[in-house]
């Protein structure tokens, strides 16, 4: 993945040919991609001199059948969508199954003395009532597993065929507390919970993030636990000679599952290799279930705590120069692709087509895990090809090597700027997680010397900057960079947090109005602002932008719970802080909230507990601003409290 921006507009043509392959339907792709595999597949082998001569029809008929699966493909997502009628369908197939294969076996069982037609009769009723009972009965239970599990993603296919929009989810005040349906704790703002689908369900639950990460693990402890259990029974079954063949056929299938998801570590260091060799730095190599296999300094794995979407891997990237953007752009997003298809040549050239053919038709009699290689590296190929959109990742838009290779050419060069730019935000970013904030201070003045007229690059300086304590002219600089009226969503959004967090620094000093000077230094003064209520309406109108952008949600949230500590309203603002704190990953906003829970407890008169949210802070970001100002707040407060005790 790298940091993607928008398509050059020099001529419409130009952008509906760069875009009209992610705007494909689900439908369609399948079809392509499909009919298109086929016909491959029908080339290659029918080269082959030992090849069945059912190859030899033509092309356009195998690119048919791709286009009838694809054509069909909302109809079984229909069919298998939900546990009830996924378990009626393979209850019933795997019934019909076992009393065709038995049932004319066991018809000649009664041949002896006893051969009568009523017994043959009764004997085959009760065994066709013992096959749909018994079998029938493993098949309902397989079905819901298989539509418990899959449901979900058969219905979004679906949905994404018909273009059904989903019913918005009942409206909630603003700020008001909304109550989680997993476990019914009422959160103190309904952006904190998030519309979740519900397995086996079509409907969406808003879910805490405790529910979220409860329902994850859940999810994975079944998904693991319903393979253990099809992996034993099949193995059972082939100890015991009975259905040998579906479970060979599932065990091949298991693999194959298994090995796609590996085959994503090589995909992904393709691309880090290719950045390597275009000189752009990688920053972390993600894996497949949220694993982290390069954090951009040291190899190793770590679980993932940033959402990411499922089932995906993603090389963060970005480029140390602007010139040649695209050719590097280009390399790096083909070395991924290029790695799975070396992968699938050394095994053709290991196994030789015929032999994989060979392997194929062996599928229900025996373990084939050179076929399960080549055909994982064929689908995982298939699918970093096909164009469209991946989700996004911390509000940037993730998309398939296909899709980005695809539109790299039509791309401005003003993208490339921008790219360039992420270079130094992201080291800063790196710097600051090693907890290294001089150096990611360095970083951020090196990216506003290279592009002074970036209004992000101005605002993370002066953020960096805050500890000069120069708060009026911090806060100039946000009004300045807020006036233009077509700002990104992304960048108001962060400087609406930052006005209001320079609001709530003055308050700490003791300024709550502040008199502005006027644009022209020839035009009327400016009434005086009230600092609070400046800062409240920056929340208020951040909150909703938050929806956008929801990597600046905790921090937007966290700032509105400071502004209830200041207004008065602890409980409230107590409750939304704490809440925060354990939503947060970022050791400044935790050091944040530390900071405003320790001024809460402080106003309560709990000495105590300001000193150990005091402490917590200091721990996490010794540098934080807000520190200074609630600590100066505390040593204001003991000569009054000792004044007070004197006079009682």
């Amino acid at each position: 993945m790298s940091l993607q921006s928008r398509v050059s507009r020099p001529v419409v043509a130009v952008e509906v040919l760069a875009s009209v392959f992610g705007r494909w339907s689900v439908r369609a792709k399948l079809a392509l991609t499909v009919g298109f595999l086929v016909g491959v597949c029908r080339y290659l082998l029918g080269l082959h001199p030992d090849g069945p001569e059912e190859l030899n029809s033509p092309l356009l008929a195998w690119v048919g059948v791709g286009a009838v699966v694809g054509a069909t493909t909302d109809f079984w997502a229909w069919l298998l969508g939900t546990p009830r009628r996924a378990a009626l369908v393979v209850g019933t197939a795997l019934a019909a199954i076992v009393a065709v294969e038995f049932l004319p076996v066991m018809a000649d069982f009664p041949d002896g003395p006893f051969d009568l037609e009523l017994l043959a009769g009764a004997w085959l009723l009760g065994y066709g009532v013992l096959v749909v009972l018994v079998f029938g009965g493993i098949g309902l239970v397989l079905g819901a597993l298989f539509g418990w599990l899959v449901g979900p993603a058969l219905r979004k296919t679906a949905r994404q065929i018909h273009a059904t929009p989903d019913s918005p989810p009942a409206a909630a005040e603003e700020g008001a507390p909304v109550p989680c349906d997993g476990c019914g704790r009422a959160v103190p703002d309904r952006a904190l919970l998030t519309l979740t689908p519900s397995p086996g369900s079509t409907k969406k639950r808003l879910l805490c993030s405790s529910c979220r990460v409860r329902q994850e693990r859940h999810d994975l402890i079944v998904g693991w636990t319903t393979v253990l259990v099809i992996t034993g029974f099949a193995l059972l079954a082939i100890i015991l000679d009975v259905f040998t063949q579906p479970a060979w056929i599932i065990l091949n299938l298991l693999l194959l599952v298994f090995l796609e998801e590996l085959l994503v570590v090589p995909h992904e260091l393709g691309h880090a290799l290719g950045a390597w060799l275009t000189r752009m730095r990688v920053f972390r190599v993600y894996i497949s279930m949220g694993l982290t296999l390069f954090n951009g300094r040291k190899w190793g794995l770590w679980r993932e705590r940033r959402p990411m979407p499922k089932e995906a891997g993603a090389a963060l990237v970005a480029p140390r120069s602007p010139h040649r953007f695209r050719t590097r752009q280009a390399v790096m997003t083909a070395c991924g692709p290029l790695a799975n298809a070396l992968l699938l040549a050394v095994s053709l050239w290991w196994l030789t087509p015929s032999g994989l053919l060979a392997q194929l038709q062996e599928i229900d009699c025996r373990l084939v895990p050179g076929a399960a290689f080549a055909v994982g590296n064929m689908l995982t190929l298939a699918s970093a090809l096909l164009p469209y959109r991946r989700g996004s990742y911390q509000g940037v838009p993730m998309s398939s090597d296909g899709l980005t290779l695809l539109t790299l050419p039509f791309l401005s060069e003003e993208t490339g700027r921008q790219s360039h730019g992420s270079y130094f935000a992201l080291e800063a970013q790196a710097c600051d997680e090693h907890r290294e904030d001089d150096e990611a201070r360095r970083w951020l003045e090196r990216w506003l010397e290279v592009y002074p007229d970036d209004p992000l690059a101005r605002a993370c300086v002066e953020v960096a900057r805050l500890q000069l304590r120069e708060f009026v002219r911090s806060r100039q600089t946000v009004r300045e960079l807020l006036a233009p009226p077509n700002l990104n969503p992304s960048l108001r959004t962060y400087l609406l947090d930052w006005l209001a967090s320079t609001d709530l620094l003055l308050l700490l000093d003791g300024t709550r109005v502040l008199q502005d000077a006027p644009a022209s230094g020839d035009g009327e003064p400016l009434p005086p602002t009230d600092l609070l209520e400046e800062a409240s309406r920056a929340v208020e109108e951040a909150v909703p932008l938050t929806r956008q952008v929801p990597q600046v949600l905790v921090s937007v949230l966290g700032t509105r719970g400071a502004i209830l500590i200041e207004q008065g309203k602890m409980e409230e603002g107590t409750a939304l802080l704490r809440e925060m704190l354990d939503e947060a990953e970022n050791r400044h906003v935790k050091a944040f909230c530390h900071c405003y829970l320790g001024l809460a407890s402080l106003r309560k008169e709990d000495a105590e507990g300001c000193r150990q949210h005091l402490e917590a802070a200091r721990s996490l970001s010794p540098q934080c601003v807000f520190l200074e100002g609630v600590a100066r707040e505390r040593e204001r407060s003991r000569p009054e409290a000792a004044m007070v005790g004197a006079i009682d």
